[in-house]
């Protein structure tokens, strides 16, 4: 019981980050100059969005020694800035990498599920009584066990999402992911779970 105790931190992280799965990540040589000064940029989706992840990726890339800006701070509004616009900013703010979170697709899908209708109730046998094949409790609690039951389509929701890190001196991409996220009803939950897979994958690279 103790060691499940225990264990429960661990299973509750898992859950907040196991809805996002990475599929291929390209890393060039970790520069620390890259990470001094990083502007973090959600493109391709609604202010909202944009807003809710610059700010999640701005608290988990919080360190001593560097500074991190949003986009959405410089260019408040529904307008995206033009890429010439973002690189003046860039070099005028003194930016020196830039990670950048673009929405590619959404994917809505019907998942259908058959369960088998099963259980686990049956009733106490009497000790030393001999009963008969039919009428055992024990096989009669199995009856329909074979059955598929029907169970209404559940609908699943994913968000292909690319981030790339740019070193804002060469313009190169320094980093990159592409990943799938499920969509839950908690958007803090998807953002937090989404932005906690990244950040590992990002210190497995070396650039944190």
């Amino acid at each position: 019981m103790k060691r499940f105790l225990m264990l429960l931190p661990l299973v509750a992280m898992l859950a907040a980050c196991g809805t996002t799965r990475v599929d291929d990540v390209t890393s060039q040589k970790p520069e620390a100059a890259t990470m001094k000064k990083v502007l973090v940029l959600g493109v391709n989706t609604t202010p909202e969005i944009q807003r809710a992840m610059e700010e999640g990726f701005s608290r988990s890339l919080a360190a001593r020694g560097r500074v991190v800006v949003l986009a959405s701070d410089w260019f408040p509004g529904e307008k995206q800035p033009t890429r010439d616009q973002l690189a003046a900013r860039v070099k005028a703010e003194g930016v020196t990498g830039v990670l950048v979170t673009r929405l590619l697709s959404y994917e809505v899908s019907a998942v259908q599920e058959n369960r088998p209708e099963f259980s686990l109730y049956s009733p106490a046998r009497t000790a030393g009584a001999r009963v008969g094949w039919e009428q055992d409790p024990w096989v009669a609690g199995f009856e329909g066990a074979d059955k598929p039951r029907e169970i209404s389509p559940v609908i699943e929701r994913k968000a292909v999402v690319e981030t790339r890190l740019y070193d804002a001196a060469t313009g190169q991409v320094m980093w990159e992911a592409h990943s799938k996220t499920r969509l839950e009803g908690d958007a803090a939950r998807n953002f937090k779970g989404f932005i906690s897979v990244i950040m590992a994958q990002l210190r497995k690279s070396g650039w944190l």
